[in-house]
This record gives structure tokens, C-alpha cells and sequence, in this order.
């Protein structure tokens, strides 16, 4: 289901082996780790992506079986069931792509834990908890798995080598939960004392140590951020802070907190409400008696806006240029810190009536703003189901992974998959992304010869549509002896961007709708993708013609000895 309730797809487990952990990888695939070591993907509407396993004889003895396991956006690590190896698993959703090179990049392997072996039998476990850095944000670009032991020490393991923490002066009593920062600069434990403990990266020294005396062990704790973090009890949820001050919210019901890289959302039955420390320049701009630039520009906008004579004292107290642009930027970046469109809107004007004094501030950057709240307002509709905030917007993750040049690429990638495509040609224009929108009329092709609602459909009218929505469009071609044909063709500034309709064909012929492919590779205007798959469709007389056509002599002479070894088989 999406944040809203809405329904994607439902999964039967069936005889499947015992589930210990699941999570989403990157690419928005759930990973699903078993206790025999099998790894499952699936789509966001429930259909099988992909399966592998951890080790070789899964189930087969102490030491092919699970203890835990953790998924993680990048992977799953699982700990063997005698606590002697943990196992990683890369980016397991990707071995179902059919590209090669990017089924390529899931890997595996293991290392030792370095630890005394636990018995099969039930000799007491060292492992109290797990935790997992995850190498795409931090400085080590290797998994590091941080072990809570008996000990009452920390133990960080990774493929470079072990590391055992000495912590047992700074940790009385066991750790028994352990929340790892998405900035992974604070690892937040709770003891079994009651104790809180905050330590650094390098685990030199506590960076807060609190008794916070709970009535019961916390069922969940969860980074609100990067600088808070919030501890799920049965009937409430407490958020701490910096400095160890900290928040009461009552809950009584059941709840789900899920982290972010800049606030909380916590998932009801009711629906999905959002936690999150106010932005900075939100506060600067609305904080009760704030005498901020950026303050006295939002007050001078409400007086313009009432009429009231005492805005241009209020606008000329910001003299210096700098200064005034500086407040310009402060309630552009409040805005787009604002849920409320109301909210959004008094902080946009004033930006606007503040750029309108300032010679050296670009407009441009009012605009891009807009356009990013227009996006960010839309995907937070209830039909969409996606509440992001501006800095998720901003910072994503899939370019980590991608390459992309601009990061809210990922954004149109995520509303085809949820087959909101006309949502997400919308905000490829919004934020011009000429390659993302290729991207996006792709997928909706390939979903449109797939659908059971296109199967009454007529090839030659499908073909049609799919072709105009993919920029192709029909031409009057002259042939030698004067007599008109009809033909297609792209604009020559579009051919880059445009989305191959060659996959398109492809993914009917996967479907079994062979004619459709035809009719879609007639509607092809590069030959040399059009050519090749006529031949894997046994359609030669088509391809030699497609061919001959072209003036390519190389394409001429491939086609013709292709055709003429396939016919002879």
C-alpha cells in the first residue's frame, strides 16, 4: 500500500521458508530475507522479481541457517546461525535485470565475525543486536556491520578487517537495540538498564549518556533525521534531541515508524503523519519577535498586502543588497520547507516582493522553486500517495546508484512504476527533465501492450497511439518512381531524447503479441534497430526490405546472411 492506504499488490507466501527481516532496496523492490538464507524480491505490486540465497545447502546444519538478519536499502547481511560468519548480499533485486552489466553489480560474499562459535544446541548467543553502515553515504565504501555482544562491548566487522570496540567502561549493562543515523555519524543504543546511549563514529567517547528510566523495553528506535531520534513504547513514542532533551507524544494505537533522512513518518491505521523539527528558515522567518532579514521582509509583504503605509519603512530597513538578497533566499527556502499551500503561497510573495528591490538577485531561482512546490504538492495528494519533502526531493538516492545528473530524476521513476504516468510527465516538465520524460513514455509504453485492458484493442490502432504518444509521426515519403508512400519519421532534435520504440515491440513480443511487434517495428524510424528485430521475429522479407532501404551496405549484407543461415536451418 502507498502512504494514503491505497492498495498496490499483495504477495502469498505460501511454503515459503520462516521470514526474518524485509525492507526496500533502493530501486523501491521488496527484499525479503529468510531464516534458511533465502533472499526474495518483489515489484511494488507484489510479483516476483527475483530469488537467491546466502550460502550453498541452505537449511543443511547450524551453519547454513540465520540467526538475523538485516535489510537494508543497498543489500541484506545475515548472520549465521552459530554467530561464527555474516553473510552480504549487494543489491540482490538487481539479478533479475536483463541487462548484463547491471545485474553485474549485485554481488556476494562473507567474512568471519570473530567471535567464540556459538553451539547449535542453545548455548546462550553473544549477539545481543545488529546494525548495518551502509557504505553508499559514508567515507568507507564497504559494508560495516556493527555487533552489540554479551560483553557489553561493539564489534565492527566489514570485509577490510575486524575491529573490537573497547565500550564495556562506557556500556554497564548489554546493548539490546541499536539505530544507526543516516548521516552514519551517531549510532544511537539502548541499554537494558533503562540507559541511552549516543556514540560517535569512532566510538571514542559517549556523545550523550541519559537514564531515561522507561516504564518497559522501547518496541522500536528510529532516527527522526539526522540530529533526533525517536523510541516507540506501547502507548506513546518519545523523540530526544541534541542534547538529550526530549518530546512526549501519546499513541494508542498501532504504529510503524519508518526513517528518513530528514524527519519521520509514522504509519497509523488512520493514515501516515509526519515528524519533523522545524526547518531553520522556517523559524527564522515565523519565530515570535524575530528581527531576521528575512523576518522583516515577511512583515513588510502583510503591509503592502493590507495597504498600509509602513511597508516601505519596514522594506528600506534592509539597505544593504546582500542582506536583502539573503532574506529573498530565506523565505524561498521557508516556503519550500511548508506543507500548507497557504503557507507556501505567503512565503512565495514574499520572496516576490522582496526580488523586485534587489538588483542582483536571480529570478530564476522564485521560479524553480515554484515548480519544485507544484511538484511536491501534487505527489502529496491522497490519489498519489507520496508525502516528500523538499529535501528528499532534492537529495534522493537513486543518483548514487544511476548516475543521473539531476537527482529528482528518481522521482519519475517512481510514479511509472505506481503507473502514474501522466503525474509524472507533469513533473519531468515541471522540472525539465527531458531524459527522465523519455523514460517515463517508455514504461508506459511496454505497460500499455502488456495491459489486459489493451487486448481488445486493434494492433494497427494501438501501434498508432503509441507511436504519436512516443513523438513519431507520419510522413509522405516519394519514392524513385514519384509515386507517394506512407512512412514515419522523428525530428532530427528529438531522436536522442526519444524512447526507443524498438523495446516497445520487444515487450509485445515478450507478451506474445507478435503482429503488434510488427506493426510497432514498422513505425521504427532507425533501421538499424529495426532491422535485427524483424530478423529474431522471422519476419525476412520485411527485414531485407527494411534493409535495402536504409542504403546501409553493412546493414544490407548482415541482414541477408542472417536471413539466409535462419532459412536454411
Amino acid at each position: 500500500m502507498n502512504c494514503a492506504g491505497a492498495l498496490h499488490g499483495t504477495i502469498k507466501w505460501g511454503d515459503k521458508p520462516p521470514l526474518l527481516s524485509m525492507g526496500w532496496s533502493r530501486s523501491e523492490s521488496l527484499v525479503c530475507a529468510c531464516a534458511d538464507g533465502s533472499i526474495f524480491s518483489f515489484t511494488l505490486r507484489g510479483q516476483p522479481l527475483s530469488s537467491t540465497s546466502l550460502f550453498e545447502g541452505a537449511g543443511a546444519g547450524g551453519g547454513n541457517r540465520l540467526a538475523d538478519a538485516v535489510v537494508w536499502e543497498g543489500g541484506v547481511v545475515g548472520l549465521s546461525f552459530d554467530e561464527s560468519v555474516l553473510w552480504v548480499v549487494e543489491q540482490p533485486d538487481l539479478l533479475a535485470n536483463p541487462d548484463p552489466s547491471v545485474a553485474a553489480l549485485s554481488r556476494s560474499y562473507h567474512f568471519p565475525t570473530g567471535l567464540a562459535h556459538t553451539s547449535v544446541s542453545g548455548v546462550i548467543r553473544q549477539v545481543t543486536c545488529m546494525a548495518v553502515m551502509q557504505p553508499v553515504q559514508s567515507e568507507v565504501r564497504v559494508v560495516r556491520v556493527v555487533l552489540a555482544t554479551r560483553a557489553q562491548g561493539v564489534v565492527v566487522r566489514s570485509k577490510a578487517g575486524f575491529l573490537d570496540q573497547s565500550t564495556q567502561e562506557m556500556n554497564p549493562a548489554r546493548i539490546t537495540r541499536m539505530a544507526v543515523a543516516p548521516n552514519h555519524r551517531f549510532i544511537a543504543c539502548y541499554r537494558e538498564d533503562g540507559w541511552l546511549t549516543v556514540l560517535g563514529e569512532n566510538f571514542e567517547g559517549p556523545v550523550l549518556d541519559t537514564d531515561i528510566n522507561p516504564p518497559h523495553p522501547p518496541l522500536d528506535m528510529v532516527w527522526c533525521g539526522e540530529d533526533s531520534f525517536v523510541m516507540h513504547f506501547r502507548d506513546f513514542l518519545r523523540m530526544f534531541g541534541p542534547s538529550g532533551q526530549s518530546l512526549k507524544y501519546p499513541y494508542r494505537t498501532p504504529l510503524k515508524l519508518v526513517g528518513e533522512i530528514d524527519c519521520l513518518r509514522i504509519l497509523t491505521p488512520r493514515g501516515t503523519e509526519i515528524l519533523q523539527r522545524v526547518p531553520a528558515d522556517v523559524e527564522t522567518v515565523r519565530r515570535i519577535g524575530s528581527t531576521a532579514s528575512a523576518a522583516m521582509l515577511y512583515d513588510a509583504m502583510e503591509r503592502f498586502e493590507a495597504g498600509d503605509p509602513g511597508a516601505d519603512e519596514s522594506i528600506r530597513g534592509l539597505e544593504d543588497d546582500a542582506e536583502l538578497c539573503k532574506a529573498v533566499r530565506c523565505c524561498i527556502d521557508a516556503a519550500l520547507g511548508e506543507f500548507k499551500p497557504a503557507n507556501q503561497k505567503s512565503l512565495l510573495k514574499a520572496a516576490a516582493y522582496g526580488k523586485n528591490f534587489c538588483a542582483s538577485f536571480d529570478p530564476d531561482d522564485l521560479v524553480l522553486a515554484t515548480r519544485r512546490l507544484r511538484v511536491l504538492n501534487q505527489v502529496r495528494r491522497r490519489c498519489v500517495g507520496l508525502p516528500l519533502t523538499h529535501e528528499q526531493l532534492a537529495r534522493g538516492n537513486d543518483q548514487l546508484t544511476y548516475g543521473d545528473p539531476n537527482p529528482s530524476a528518481w522521482l519519475a521513476r517512481r510514479l511509472a512504476a505506481r503507473g502514474l504516468h501522466a503525474v509524472a510527465l507533469e513533473a519531468c516538465d515541471l522540472l525539465e527533465l527531458p531524459d527522465a520524460k523519455s523514460e517515463v513514455l517508455l514504461h508506459w509504453a511496454c505497460e500499455k501492450v502488456r495491459a489486459r485492458s489493451s487486448a481488445n484493442m486493434q494492433d494497427e490502432e494501438l501501434a498508432e497511439l503509441i507511436a504519436r504518444r512516443l513523438g513519431i509521426h507520419k510522413v509522405l515519403k516519394p519514392k524513385n518512381n514519384g509515386i507517394a508512400q506512407l512512412g514515419y519519421k522523428t525530428p532530427p532534435a528529438a531522436l536522442k531524447l526519444r524512447p526507443s520504440i524498438s523495446q516497445v515491440a520487444q515487450s509485445a513480443a515478450a507478451a506474445g503479441r507478435r503482429s503488434l511487434a510488427v506493426k510497432l517495428l514498422e513505425r521504427e524510424p532507425l533501421a538499424n534497430e529495426r532491422v535485427p528485430l524483424l530478423l529474431n521475429l522471422e519476419e525476412y522479407e520485411q527485414a531485407v526490405a527494411s534493409a535495402e532501404r536504409s542504403w546501409d551496405p553493412d546493414l544490407m549484407l548482415y541482414c541477408l546472411l542472417l536471413a539466409e543461415r535462419r532459412m536454411a536451418g
